[in-house]
């Protein structure tokens, strides 16, 4: 490649070390320093991008274990626990506290439903009133209540049934049985006025 002399401005190779016209020495230009700022570039570019990786999965981390947390499903907690050995000390102190308490909250569970009483059920509710098994405990009181109900088959029984389960599932079934037994004692009184009239009338005609 020729360049030009910086003395005299003479056509020089770049591979020469002085110029040939005037003697005077050519400086090769270095490129060193161009090398070394794209070393650089390259290992800041490699440093930030490890960087912007941790933080990432930082953050992937802490959603994943918040969505957990909020699943109450200990077979989900475990699972993470499990499949993330490095987890932060504070979220799995966090994660192994609330399986404990579910486990309990589950045990419970299982024994008032292997119970089955009202009793167990309501003592459940009462427990545990925002446990997800809660509403499953009041459906299941709703159906033991209805069958003491229609077992008494009274009108005490059914007017108890719709005080105490004024939204239950068989609100409108003891309203009717309800209806049906004061239609039938109603009917029963009339008879019985009807056959006292009778017998009334037969006594005062047999004084004539």
């Amino acid at each position: 490649m020729v360049i030009n002399c910086p003395e005299c401005g003479g056509k020089v190779s770049d591979k020469a070390s002085k110029c040939p016209h005037c003697g005077v020495r050519i400086r090769k230009r270095s490129y060193a320093w161009l090398i070394y700022l794209s070393v650089i570039a390259v290992v800041i570019g490699i440093a930030c991008g490890y960087f912007y990786f941790q933080e990432q999965k930082k953050n992937m981390g802490q959603h994943k274990f918040e969505m957990v947390m909020q699943s109450n499903n200990i077979d989900e907690m475990q699972e993470f626990l499990d499949l993330n050995p490095n987890t932060p000390e504070s979220q799995r102190k966090a994660l192994e506290k609330k399986i404990a308490q579910l486990s309990i909250v589950a045990n419970d569970w299982n024994d008032a439903v292997e119970r089955g009483s009202r009793s167990a059920l309501v003592t459940f509710v009462h427990k545990y009133p925002n446990d997800v098994h809660a509403h499953e405990a009041k459906v299941m009181i709703d159906s033991l209540d209805w069958i003491t109900a229609k077992r008494q088959d009274t009108e005490e029984s059914y007017t108890t049934y719709m005080e105490h389960h004024s939204n239950g599932n068989y609100y409108y079934d003891a309203h009717n049985a309800l209806r049906r037994l004061r239609d039938e004692r109603e009917e029963a009184e009339r008879r019985m006025q009807a056959m006292s009239d009778t017998i009334d009338a037969y006594f005062e005609n047999e004084e004539y």
